[in-house]
């Protein structure tokens, strides 16, 4: 429970795919789907950041402390740094491009860049690639939900329409079909959900 009576603030940063890595120095697979505490990363300093943040009246002031905090701990990747950004856009984008297809390009064995790949970003080049399409997938079905699925599949990278079911019934607990039509009753009533955001299944 959270006393109203009491008050708080909160402040935080979002980092996009593989961008926390240089702040914090350890595998970002160490901390998927985990809540840790800012002083286990960064010891005494993390304390310190709190206090400085509370001290801060004014918003502003609040983000230059922080803003000012990353700058310091902000570490210079290796040259694997630029490999994983590649893989990054290139995984992002919409198309042909296969994890195979990066593979082959970045210059390491199979085996190095998915440990390079998930050190940095937390997860596999493979998990990503499938979040990214299912991503995908999502926004097609939000700007129209009626669509013709074995047409989608194959512009999302999918093998077949059966594929991108199974991976959409994996990541949101619907089928295409029946998100689409729980997202227009949820529409009707005037719900709209975030991006990336999903509805409970069940």
């Amino acid at each position: 429970m959270i006393d109203t009576a009491e008050e708080a603030s909160l402040l935080g940063v979002h980092f996009r795919p593989g961008g926390a890595f240089p702040f914090f120095g350890l595998p970002m697979s160490e901390l998927v789907d985990t809540h840790v505490e800012l002083e286990t990363l960064w010891g005494r300093t993390g304390g310190e950041l709190r206090e400085r943040l509370r001290n801060a009246t004014r918003p502003i002031d609040k983000f230059r402390v922080l803003e000012a905090m990353l700058v310091t701990r902000l570490r210079r990747l290796s040259i694997q740094g630029d490999v994983v950004q590649y893989a990054l856009d290139a995984l992002s984008r919409s198309g042909a491009t296969t994890v195979h297809d990066v593979t082959q390009r970045v210059g390491l064995s199979h085996r190095r860049f998915i440990q390079v790949f998930k050190a940095q970003v937390g997860l596999t080049p493979k998990l990503f690639y499938r979040v990214q399409r299912f991503q995908r997938i999502l926004a097609h079905v939000r700007r129209v939900p009626a669509l013709e699925w074995s047409h989608l599949a194959v512009d999302c990278g999918f093998f077949d329409q059966s594929h991108l079911i199974r991976d959409f019934v994996e990541f949101s607990g619907f089928s295409p079909a029946e998100f689409a039509g729980h997202l227009q009753e949820l529409e009707r009533r005037g719900v709209h959900l975030k991006r990336h955001h999903l509805p409970l299944a069940g």
